[in-house]
Parts: structure tokens; C-alpha cells; sequence
């Protein structure tokens, strides 16, 4: 993002408590906008994810996702040129009295980095709007009680994409997901809906004080090198990783059996991008979540 904030900072520099008036749009809303930017590097332009976060900037305040409106103050469309797939941009939209957007540089924000199926664009599909996939999440208790508390996220992504990543949903269908990691390593919450069939999803880890069936933070996870070190005052026995980063996607994998209180996995961090990284282990009724940072 560091060329869209200068351009951001000369226009707001005028604005008195900029911060504060940021309007709140369903993606829906911002689309014409993004896309008429996008015409100006494309020759074609295609929509291939629609995507938001939560993010403190030092010019505009808070960049967030309304959870009970399912509108943002900042939305970014990836599109793909119909006439030549390898040529993909991103754009960053956000409304002040009137819709603002600016395509980033692939240094800032690479659209390799987000699912696409060739051939598979939202253009060519009557896709739901934020809000109305909000609704949809709604039907996901977690998620309409961490909505309801007020709490602040560790992380929080919410995409349209075609589902190429995680492995609780069907693969190759079209979704709006939200990830929600909670604070303190308390799990994590992911609603999803199939825009084409109104399926719904609700995959969640939590921890709470009612509920005594698990054991949280009862897996001890240390990374060493290439190797992630797990040890628990019982028996691991059926063991499931996996690793996440920021943006939800599962990187790694891996399920095994071990008779012991300790195991030493493999898993190749040093081909993994710097960034920090999610890793999340369960056994049996014991799980631990552990935060780490690769810089290679």
C-alpha cells in the first residue's frame, strides 16, 4: 500500500478529521468505481475476488468491516484481463462524499496471491452482495455473538472467491467466507455461504469458559528450524495441523499418529513467504494455537 497512501494522504490532507467520515458501502456499492479504474491497465477487466479487512492507517483510521451491516469503509477488487489471464491488477476503493479508487502495485499487494480459476469470473455470475451475505452468516451462532460482543479481532479477512484453499468447504465453488482468528488464541471463527446454491458453512474453533469437553492451549507448539516441536501432558494419539496464513489460507497439512506425550513434524517453512503465520493443533479432545513469524 505504500504508493496508494501517498495518494491518499494529498487529498486528505485538506479534510478536517478524515477519519471520521469515511463512509460504509456493500461491495456491491464500490464496484462500478474499482472497475472503471481497472479499464485503465485492462483491456478487459474480470472479477475474480472481492475482499476486505480490518486495518489501522495513520491517514484514514480504521479500515473495517461492519459485521452486523456486512458493509466496509474499504473494499479491494481483483480483476483479470479476459484477453490475457496473466495480467491481473488490484484495486482499493473507499468513499468520502463520493467513490475513490486506485489500482496497487503488485509490490504492495499481489493479486497472484489470491485464489483464481481461469475462466471462472463473477462477472458472469449474479453474485450476492456483502450485506446480503451477511445475512447468510447470520446463520452462523459464533459468528452473530463474536458480532454482538463488540470484541476487536487478531485478524479479520472476509472474501467473494472461488474456494481453491480450504479444506472445509467444497473445493471449486463460488463464496463469500469470513475469517475471523480471535484475540488471546482463543480460535477462530469462519462462516461461509455458495453464492449459487445458498449453501451455508460454519466452521469455528472456540474457546470458552463453558466448555469443559476441550482443552485449550493443552498442546504445547514450538517451531525449531523446519520442525514444529508438540508435546501435551497426555497422549497426542490422532493429530491434525494446520498452518494458516493472515489471509486464511491453509498452507500446510498434515495428519499423523503418535503414541507419545511429544512429536517432531516437518513442515517447510523455509519455502514459506515472510509473514506471520497461523498454526493451529488438535488431538483427540486437546488443541493448541500458536502465532509465528517467518522471515527467511
Amino acid at each position: 500500500m505504500k504508493k496508494f497512501l501517498p495518494f491518499l494522504f494529498l487529498f486528505f490532507i485538506q479534510v478536517v478529521n478524515a477519519q471520521q467520515v469515511l463512509e460504509y458501502f456493500t461491495a456491491k456499492n464500490g464496484y462500478e468505481s474499482a472497475f472503471d479504474q481497472a479499464s485503465t491497465v485492462l483491456m478487459e477487466p474480470k472479477l475474480f475476488f472481492v475482499a476486505t479487512t480490518f486495518m489501522d492507517n495513520e491517514v484514514l483510521g480504521e479500515l473495517k468491516y461492519d459485521l452486523k451491516t456486512g458493509k466496509a469503509n474499504f473494499w479491494l477488487y481483483g480483476f483479470v484481463d479476459g484477453q490475457d489471464t496473466t495480467k491481473k491488477v488490484v484495486v482499493g476503493t473507499f468513499k468520502l462524499f463520493i467513490y475513490f479508487s486506485q489500482v496497487f502495485d503488485p509490490e504492495d499487494i499481489d493479486p497472484g496471491d489470491f485464489p483464481f480459476l481461469n475462466e471462472h469470473y463473477f462477472d458472469n455470475l449474479e453474485w450476492l452482495d456483502s450485506d446480503s451475505a451477511n445475512y447468510y452468516f447470520n446463520t452462523c451462532q459464533p459468528y452473530v455473538d463474536f458480532a454482538s460482543s463488540g470484541e476487536k479481532p487478531e485478524f479479520f479477512n472476509l472474501g467473494l472467491f472461488y474456494n481453491t484453499n480450504f479444506d472445509e468447504l467444497p473445493a471449486n465453488i463460488p463464496v463469500w467466507g469470513a475469517y475471523i482468528l480471535l484475540t488471546n488464541n482463543k480460535g477462530f471463527i469462519f462462516p461461509a455461504v455458495n453464492i449459487e446454491t445458498r449453501q451455508t458453512f460454519c466452521n469455528y474453533l472456540i474457546a470458552s469458559i463453558k466448555d469443559k469437553g476441550i482443552a485449550f492451549n493443552a498442546i504445547n507448539i514450538i517451531k525449531n528450524g523446519d520442525y514444529l516441536m508438540l508435546s501435551s501432558d497426555d497422549i497426542l494419539g490422532d493429530v491434525e495441523i494446520n498452518v494458516f496464513s493472515l489471509d486464511g489460507k491453509n498452507i500446510f497439512s498434515k495428519s499423523f499418529f503418535s503414541n507419545g506425550q511429544q512429536e517432531s513434524i516437518f513442515v517447510p517453512f523455509s519455502s514459506f513467504s515472510n509473514g506471520i503465520y497461523i498454526i493451529i493443533a488438535k488431538s483427540n479432545k486437546n488443541v493448541g494455537i500458536s502465532k509465528i513469524s517467518i522471515l527467511n
